[in-house]
């Protein structure tokens, strides 16, 4: 029997197995994979492990590059919407877009004028709306030419699609999340109860968080405002696209947005989440009704995660 008998190792592929950036940035040859990774795959392997990889490209743009990696197992691809087995050249599992996600790529689009858009089609060339250097080079790296759409619309569009991506800068796309999450409510949405305080509506959505099926416990340790983190998304949302598209003016940011900081402790069914068990700490951002003077969480992010960049 080998050390690793009964066990699967997964890898990403760009910049995590194989470093990918410099020719992507560059326009240059790709480096080989670094011989003591390959190695260690050997070793795994060797020793009764089962190894593949899991990468966000598509089949097609993963495959060249498979050939040089030794896998004894069916690799993830599409962003985790397939399974491919490479050896015998099929798709154990396969899951595509919805057609109505066109509508919300034209909506996203529409709202975020300097954001490029690629769309995988399951059959057909790479599709790009505002096409730019980076999706060149893209091409260049991964071996797949496009083709140039100016509408993400069911008339120039190939379906089905395997997945789509967003490029642009950070910012931008740190808002369009947002835009997609407050919009099209495509996120895991905050059960929450709209008050008068802001920390009342955090207490009363981390509550309610035991109502949701994966939810086996949870314990408030502390909430409270935090003026600082306040200033920083204040920043960084004042003039943006995002404030554009939801009508928020600089006064409105300044007398009617705030961030509250919470810390809890939590426990998960993990057969129905990815959540981790333990101490969490979020910041929670939340806007307030002018009329009503009701705050309601308009987005959250954990801590661990480092604030955005000032400009």
């Amino acid at each position: 029997m080998g050390t690793f008998d009964n066990k699967l190792l997964l890898s990403d592929y760009d910049n995590t197995l194989h470093y990918t950036e410099a020719a992507l940035r560059e326009g240059g040859a790709l480096p080989p994979i670094s011989p003591r990774n390959l190695e260690a795959i050997w070793y795994w392997m060797d020793q009764g492990g089962r190894f593949a990889v899991a990468t966000g490209r598509a089949l097609a743009a993963f495959r060249r590059q498979a050939e040089g990696i030794p896998m004894n197992a069916p690799s993830i691809v599409d962003n985790g919407a397939a399974i491919y087995d490479l050896t015998r050249g099929e798709y154990l599992v396969r899951r595509f877009l919805p057609e109505s996600v066109l509508d919300h790529l034209t909506a996203v689009m529409a709202a975020f004028p300097g954001v490029s858009l690629e769309l995988y089609p399951e059959a057909g060339p790479v599709q790009v709306m505002r096409p730019s250097d980076w999706n060149d080079r893209h091409a260049q790296l991964t071996g797949l030419p496009f083709q140039e759409i100016t509408s993400p619309d069911r008339n120039q569009v190939v379906l089905p699609l395997v997945k789509a991506l967003f490029i642009g800068r950070l910012g931008e796309l740190e808002a369009l999340c947002g835009f997609a999450a407050y919009r099209l409510a495509v996120s895991d949405l905050w059960l929450q109860n709209p008050s008068q305080n802001p920390i009342e509506t955090v207490q009363s959505a981390l509550q309610n968080q035991l109502e949701k099926e994966y939810a086996l416990e949870l314990t408030v340790e502390q909430i409270e405002i935090d003026q600082e983190e306040t200033a920083r998304a204040v920043k960084r949302y004042r003039g943006s696209e995002l404030a554009q598209s939801l009508g928020w003016t600089d006064q409105y940011l300044a007398e009617h947005f705030v961030a509250v900081r919470a810390e809890y402790l939590a426990e998960y069914d993990h057969t129905k989440t990815f959540l981790d068990d333990g101490r969490g700490c979020q910041y929670f951002y939340l806007t307030r009704d002018p009329k009503s003077g009701q705050w309601t969480i308009w987005d959250n992010r954990t801590t661990a995660q480092s604030p955005p960049p000032e400009d």
